[in-house]
């Protein structure tokens, strides 16, 4: 039981943290030097918040800070991209795409190389989430291919992160959940500063009364963010990928097109609200 809320507080904290990025994004716009800021400012509060946690004490592996170092680079590359989605697009686009990338590649994974069940209803789930994916992105009808070329790679990247993670979690010579989101922060951090260092010149001047709320907003969805994903790795250790990222993608997409229509009045198409029903009804099949 506490595996399945973990699951469904990683699918809150997660769906909070793409709305301080969208939150962000509408007070500074999705140049490339915004994006770097913002996830090399991401990545450093996270970090800071988890070396206190772990009581200024952190682990270290070899094998865990190469993993540290793919799952950054892969989650830095699909962050940049949503900038880019969030520009015209709305959460609900983005977070389909992202999402089922984070579920299907890792449920294939998981059974061609970690030996997990294969069974019918989880199979016919996994189909009915992809349709409902479908249903709701076909709504704008037919897309540019430059932003069919970028949603894809956010789908690919996610699933990279996704298999990244369970990976590293499921490894005897994994460090401890904490410590390995420490490395993960401080290494986006690090890896995003100088390239930040380069496009610098092309941020907006911000002016001292709007410099606060920005920085509680990045404050706001790096806490959301690490807790998102501090939960789906504490869900990661004992319920199978192919339980684990159906669910994840299931319960961010029904919030994430709720919590858009809430908050920043996204419109929500009769494509979108059956595409949300589906889902629901797909992943209900792997409980």
């Amino acid at each position: 039981m506490m595996d399945y809320l973990s699951i469904l507080l990683s699918d809150i904290s997660t769906t909070a943290g793409f709305l301080a990025q969208k939150e962000y994004q509408k007070r500074r716009g999705s140049s490339m030097a915004e994006s770097l800021k913002y996830s090399m400012l991401l990545g450093a509060i996270s970090a800071v918040l988890f070396l206190v946690i772990s009581g200024f004490t952190v682990e270290c592996s070899a094998y865990s800070l190469v993993m540290a170092f793919l799952k950054t680079v892969f989650a830095t590359a699909y962050l940049l991209i949503s900038f880019v989605i969030l520009k015209k697009g709305t959460l609900a686009m983005y977070t389909v795409f992202l999402m089922s990338g984070g579920m299907i590649l890792p449920y294939i994974y998981g059974i061609a190389f970690l030996g997990e069940e294969l069974t019918i209803l989880r199979t016919v789930g996994i189909a009915v989430i992809t349709a409902a994916l479908v249903i709701m992105n076909a709504q704008n009808g037919k897309k540019q291919g430059r932003e069919i070329f970028l949603c894809i790679a956010v789908f690919v990247l996610n699933g990279l992160v996704s298999i990244t993670s369970k990976v590293h979690q499921i490894d005897v010579r994994a460090i401890n959940t904490n410590d390995f989101i420490f490395w993960s922060s401080l290494i986006r951090a690090l890896v995003c500063l100088p390239l930040f260092l380069v496009f610098k010149n092309k941020c907006k001047v911000v002016s001292a009364e709007n410099k606060k709320p920005i920085l509680l907003i990045i404050t706001v969805a790096s806490v959301m963010t690490t807790l998102g994903f501090l939960f789906q790795l504490y869900g990661a250790i004992n319920v199978p990928a192919g339980v684990l990222f159906p669910l994840i993608t299931g319960g961010n997409v029904i919030l994430s097109a709720l919590a858009g229509r809430i908050f920043f009045k996204e419109k929500l198409s009769k494509r979108q609200i059956i595409a949300i029903g589906v889902c629901a009804v797909g992943t209900c099949m792997f409980l």
